[in-house]
């Protein structure tokens, strides 16, 4: 893995948080840093979101989840106050 500095864009807000080589079947290894960091554990799993040319999102599918019902809850709201 390359390092760790999290050289952060002032316009995106994007981070540097590492890089992995992809092996012969496809798998990566998440960096030890960005496991601990996003408390990424074995057999948690995990979401790739992003369009099919980049950017690739990965988000442990818990965090996902939360943010759905959160989301969905804001839209209910939303629905009832226009309605």
């Amino acid at each position: 893995m390359k390092s760790m500095n999290k050289a952060k864009s002032k316009k995106c807000g994007i981070s540097f948080l590492g890089s992995t080589i992809v092996g012969e079947r496809g798998q990566v290894v998440i960096p030890k840093e960005l496991r601990e960091e996003n408390r990424i554990r074995p057999g948690d799993r995990v979401i790739f979101l992003g369009t099919w040319r980049g950017p690739i999102i990965l988000i442990r599918s818990d965090l996902l989840n939360k943010f759905l019902v959160h989301i969905s809850k804001r839209v209910e709201k939303l629905k009832k106050t226009i309605a």
